[in-house]
């Protein structure tokens, strides 16, 4: 029986998620914290979601993360690959 394999995306979208977490944690952060943040508004559903991998943010919200947390360019290279690999499997490469 072949195992269940994750798709790149989201495994690359894991990583950012954990990333994205610990260096909210690192800054002493809520999630509703940052989301007042990054979108001006308090909302933890999405940073949650964010850290979740069930989405990605936008490359501006993306941006706007890295101004509040100094987020590496091992993270932002991460997201950058999720995005990608992400934007290919929905266009069924």
């Amino acid at each position: 029986m072949e195992e269940d394999r994750k798709p790149t995306s989201r495994l690359l979208a894991e990583a950012f998620g954990m990333r994205l977490r610990e260096r909210r944690l690192e800054r002493g952060m809520l999630q509703r914290e940052l989301a007042l943040a990054v979108l001006g508004k308090d909302d933890q559903t999405i940073v949650s979601r964010w850290e979740n991998e069930r989405v990605l943010p936008s490359p501006r919200k993306l941006r706007r993360i890295h101004e509040v947390l100094a987020l590496s360019q091992d993270t932002l290279g991460t997201w950058r690959a999720a995005h990608d690999a992400r934007q290919a499997e929905q266009a069924g490469l």
